[in-house]
This record gives structure tokens, C-alpha cells and sequence, in this order.
């Protein structure tokens, strides 16, 4: 799970190759300290149930910055599980702007 902060960071334009746990301070740095002027990064987090763990620190990390001031972060998160706001920590779900939006299953039509 910790890979998501060198990927998200490699999509910013932060240097590859750096350690995961750097790229977190990096973004944390991003995002924390907004600059009015820089673009707004949409995090697309396709199959986010996949990041939920016992501590669910990725998860906490990446919904925090989005409430820092100027932070110019939204996530979208998709989920293959409808229960995924009621399975992660109050600290996170508390972050959560939740919209519903509810597809049918694929079928062989």
C-alpha cells in the first residue's frame, strides 16, 4: 500500500525512485503547504477498498491532505464493495464527502 505515495508523487512531478516513506513526506510537504496558484491534482483511486489495513494509514494520509488549507488535492474514490465508508476508521470516514453512485453488475449482454 505504501507504493500509492511513490505513485502519486511520480504523478505530480516529484523525482522516481525515491522511497515510498520519502515520497510520503514529500507529498505531505505538497500538500500541507498549497500554493494558491498551483493546479488542482485529482486523485482517481480506482479499487480503493484495496488500501484498507488494520491502520489504514495510506488511506488516512491521502484524505488528510484534502482538508489541509490551499492543500489543490480531491480524491475520487471507486470501490468494489458498497460497505467501504462503514469499514474504514472514524478518523477517515469523518474526511469522507460521500456520493453514492451505484453501477449494475457487468453481465455478458
Amino acid at each position: 500500500a505504501h507504493s500509492v505515495y511513490s505513485m502519486v508523487h511520480a504523478a505530480i512531478g516529484g523525482r522516481r525512485g525515491l522511497a515510498p516513506l520519502h515520497d510520503a513526506s514529500s507529498l505531505d510537504r505538497t500538500f500541507s503547504k498549497g500554493r494558491k496558484g498551483r493546479p488542482l491534482a485529482i486523485l482517481v483511486l480506482d479499487e480503493m477498498d484495496t488500501l484498507v489495513s488494520r491502520k489504514q494509514k495510506v488511506l488516512y494520509d491521502l484524505f488528510e491532505w484534502t482538508t489541509k488549507e490551499n492543500s489543490r488535492m480531491a480524491i475520487i474514490g471507486i470501490a468494489n464493495t458498497m460497505d467501504l465508508p462503514e469499514r474504514v476508521l472514524p478518523r477517515i470516514a469523518s474526511r469522507l464527502g460521500l456520493n453514492r453512485i451505484i453501477f449494475a453488475p457487468y453481465t455478458s449482454a
